[in-house]
């Protein structure tokens, strides 16, 4: 994450990401129902709405103020993402 880029546009970035959506739909295909799928075409659950539940935040902008929520995004979904993508790319450079 650039130095100083708040957490709530982090959020919104990764929820139109592509590889966040990836990771979205195989992290929880392994844990939940792999009926679940993520994404930005019509039918698609909202990326947004997963990272707001786990956070317990009405708006991506409260993880810019709300404490709580910071930790639970860097706990629920910024480290699990960072882990998978780098395996994504370690496993693409092998």
């Amino acid at each position: 994450m650039p130095h100083g880029m708040k957490l709530s546009l982090l959020a919104v970035k990764w929820s139109c990401d592509p590889v966040f959506i990836a990771f979205l739909n195989r992290h929880l295909q392994t844990s939940e129902d792999a009926s679940v799928r993520y994404g930005t075409q019509k039918g698609d659950l909202d990326p947004a709405d997963y990272i707001r539940q786990c956070c317990g935040i009405d708006s991506r902008k409260d993880l810019d103020t709300d404490e709580r929520a910071a930790r639970s995004f860097h706990r629920v979904i910024r480290a699990p993402f960072m882990q998978w993508k780098l395996a994504q790319q370690q496993n693409q450079a092998a």
